[in-house]
């Protein structure tokens, strides 16, 4: 009976959620293990996301999709640092950032 007492119990509401940018956490684990795929996400990264990892997907939100389309990167390590520092920027959404052009394309 004691052993029970002292035995956490957890509602269906106390359940942990699923892992803020899992999906983020994914596609960085893809890029480490492959070069190939490292090198296209840091050079194209819209083939990178529209392509995936070995036949599997991202399912980013949007706010994620359009910063990594935004960001440029020397290095994996850059990309991660640059990620880092725009997801702790809770006081701005993603939306309201200004974003750079790709080379060769427009901005709308």
């Amino acid at each position: 009976m004691l052993s029970e007492m002292n035995t956490p119990r957890t509602s269906p509401r106390m359940q942990p959620s699923v892992p803020p940018r899992l999906e983020i956490n994914r596609l960085l684990a893809a890029a480490v293990v492959n070069s190939q795929f490292r090198h296209l996400l840091l050079n194209d990264p819209a083939v990178a996301l529209a392509d995936g990892y070995l036949g599997t997907s991202f399912s980013l939100e949007e706010d994620e999709r359009l910063l990594l389309l935004s960001l440029r990167a020397e290095s994996l390590q850059d990309l991660a640092g640059q990620l880092l520092a725009a997801f702790s920027e809770a006081s701005i959404p993603v939306s309201q950032v200004a974003f750079a052009a790709w080379p060769g394309t427009q901005q709308a």
